[in-house]
């Protein structure tokens, strides 16, 4: 008796979840921003830091959003995960931890880079600038982060790329001076 009380409960579990995949197919785009970085393996890093973040809880609704995610590689590859794991997560640094997500963000646009001019400035969510330049086929962000994948999300979407991007001000000693 106690086994066939277990074996239903296992199956009732399984039927919700079950039902709970089915409610969105395997290609359809997330319901947020938020949600599409937290569903790709490979934006772990960037997703974890947006947890922390009051970045992470504004692009959790579900608005017009283009956000711009370093893939961990890349992160790893030129030394920003400790940043993002260690140093700004911690809540003294919370501060600068949304300066610098922000400059990540570009609110209340869907930018298409596919159609959009070959060069194009735009304002990031902690007011900095944003530059565009399309190189050869490919994309520059800042003149320096790539666009190497894109993922819908919504209303919005999330460009991965292959670096972080710091705001101009930025540097290591802003962590000691601000």
């Amino acid at each position: 008796m106690r086994r066939m009380a277990i074996a239903g409960v296992l199956t009732s579990a399984a039927l919700v979840a079950a039902a709970g995949a089915a409610q969105r197919p395997a290609n359809a785009p997330s319901a947020s921003v938020a949600d599409a970085v937290a569903g790709d393996a490979r934006l772990s890093l960037f997703a974890g830091a947006l947890r922390q973040s009051e970045v992470g809880a504004t692009v959790e609704r579900e608005e017009a959003w283009t956000l711009f995610a370093p893939a961990d590689r890349a992160l790893r590859n030129e030394g920003s995960a400790f940043l993002l794991e260690t140093v700004l997560v911690v809540p003294e640094n919370g501060e600068r931890l949304d300066d610098v997500l922000g400059h990540h963000l570009v609110r209340g646009t869907r930018l298409d880079l596919d159609a959009d001019p070959e060069s194009e400035v735009v304002t990031s969510a902690s007011g900095t600038a944003l530059a565009f330049e399309r190189v050869g086929s490919g994309l520059r962000i800042d003149g320096h982060a790539v666009v190497i994948d894109r993922i819908d999300a919504g209303k919005g979407v999330v460009y991965v790329i292959d670096r972080m991007l710091w705001p101009e001000y930025w540097s290591a000693d802003t962590l000691v001076e601000r």
